[in-house]
């Protein structure tokens, strides 16, 4: 039985992630040439073509985030994230607390440049939070359990940032405390 060597793990995603658009390209291509005779493929209309650009144009594309489920109760279902952010009650907190958090509804260039320039003078992303976020006093988060295998990286991207722990998590299957 082949041992998980986290970091190779965490190495190779961060390199498909590079170059995430040419990635998922390649991987469809390969998905659909070798799942191409697959008889929801056919009845699609895609008749034996294995391009990406045929397979967009055939199939329906859905996106989780557009789509809005409604529980018999009347309440939004989503990832809890998702459900946090978007509500506005989390927004008005944000202010309250003197804290921006990213708007999804409003670009800013003047910010993606000089976001670009900082991230631009590290090695490798070597102390990016700090960088981004020069009044950081600690990260607070989830640390163990399934995250576990991340914090090496996050030490990595917070440098001397201290890092403080929550308990646990909801999803995780021991107690830390």
């Amino acid at each position: 039985m082949e041992i998980l060597d986290v970091a190779k793990l965490i190495g190779d995603f961060e390199v498909m992630t590079k170059d995430a658009e040419n990635v998922q390209r390649e991987t469809l291509k390969m998905i659909l040439e070798e799942n191409g005779c697959a008889e929801y493929l056919q009845n699609m209309g895609l008749n034996g073509r294995t391009d990406p650009e045929s397979f967009k144009a055939c199939v329906p594309l859905f996106i989780y985030s557009s789509k809005q489920i409604k529980t018999k109760g009347g309440l939004f279902a989503g990832t809890a994230t998702s459900n946090v952010f978007r509500n506005s009650q989390f927004r008005k907190a944000m202010k309250a607390m003197q804290s921006e958090c990213c708007s999804p509804d409003e670009p800013n260039p003047e910010l993606a440049d000089l976001i670009e320039k900082k991230c631009s003078r590290l090695s490798n992303w070597y102390g990016l939070i700090p960088e981004l976020f020069p009044n950081v006093k600690y990260i607070y988060g989830i640390m163990t359990g399934s995250m576990e295998p991340y914090l090496k990286k996050l030490r990595h991207y917070a440098a001397d940032v201290p890092l403080i722990r929550v308990d646990w998590g909801k999803y995780q299957s021991k107690s830390t405390s």
